[in-house]
């Protein structure tokens, strides 16, 4: 299997760039190189925390603003903001008020990290494997590697189809390639490399959407081309479903357009 994610890589190239010193230089360049090797840890744990410690403490001044107003005698104070003079209520409001606005930003912060996408083993695997074979830092501080069920990626993945291609791809071309030796990482042109994996799915693509269309052509009786745009529909479906991210509406959607195209073809021919 290959040792390495596949990103901007030169095969039988060589650089004028001079190689960053070991330790964070030489880290940093890697991780730099590909974007799937921005991983980090989201702090599962801590955020959850935090989060049930600024709930519990908009609940402590919820119910002490009850009690306030529960033991209001003066109830000209309760009707009227502009009359209201008792000091301590002024005071906790106040508090609410920061302790919301922190609530709320904490909230849409975590939301916010809640969307990045889980770490694609591949590379983090990949990131282990060179620690392993350039043991330039410090152990304490590519730990968090091992975190793999709290690790993230700040890149955008691709779906399932496009990565397993590139993974499928990358591995052929090492095992065809110039060997080496130690953890290296094999990175390939980006431009080059994604070229061939769109090919590659288009390709796909076709040859899905098509094969109905040519049983169809084979087959004359009506009622087992109907059942041939039902199968193939469904394969299609099943396949966009379980190999892309698209929502239930898309599939929908993309459905009931392959079924209308299908209908229409097979009732014209």
């Amino acid at each position: 299997m290959a040792t390495g994610m596949l990103g901007d890589i030169e095969l039988g190239l060589t650089s004028t760039r001079q190689t960053p010193a070991p330790g964070y230089p030489l880290f940093s360049e890697l991780i730099a190189s590909h974007p799937s090797f921005h991983l980090c840890r989201q702090f599962g744990e801590l955020r959850a925390r935090l989060l049930l410690l600024k709930q519990d403490r908009l609940a402590e001044l919820e119910l002490e603003l009850r009690r306030l107003d529960g033991d209001e005698t003066n109830r000209l104070f309760l009707a009227s903001r502009r009359s209201d003079r008792n000091q301590g209520r002024q005071d906790l409001i106040t508090k609410i008020d920061l302790a919301m606005k922190d609530y709320d930003l904490f909230l849409a912060r975590l939301r916010a990290v809640l969307a990045y996408d889980s770490a694609p083993p591949r590379a983090v695997g990949n990131l282990q494997r060179w620690i392993r074979g350039h043991p330039c830092m410090a152990r304490e501080e590519t730990a968090y590697l091992d975190q793999t069920g709290d690790l993230i990626s700040i890149s955008p993945l691709d779906d399932s189809t496009t990565a397993w291609l590139q993974a499928a791809i990358g591995d052929a071309l090492v095992c065809l390639g110039p060997k080496r030796q130690g953890q290296g990482i094999y990175r390939f042109r980006s431009a080059l490399f994604r070229a061939g994996v769109r090919t590659v799915v288009a390709l796909l693509i076709a040859s899905v959407l098509l094969s109905p269309v040519v049983v169809c052509n084979f087959v004359p009786d009506l009622s087992a081309r109907l059942w041939v745009v039902s199968v193939a529909t469904a394969i299609f479906v099943a396949i966009l479903a379980t190999l892309t991210k698209a929502s239930t509406v898309e599939l929908v959607m993309v459905g009931t357009t392959f079924t209308t195209v299908m209908v229409v073809f097979i009732s014209t021919h």
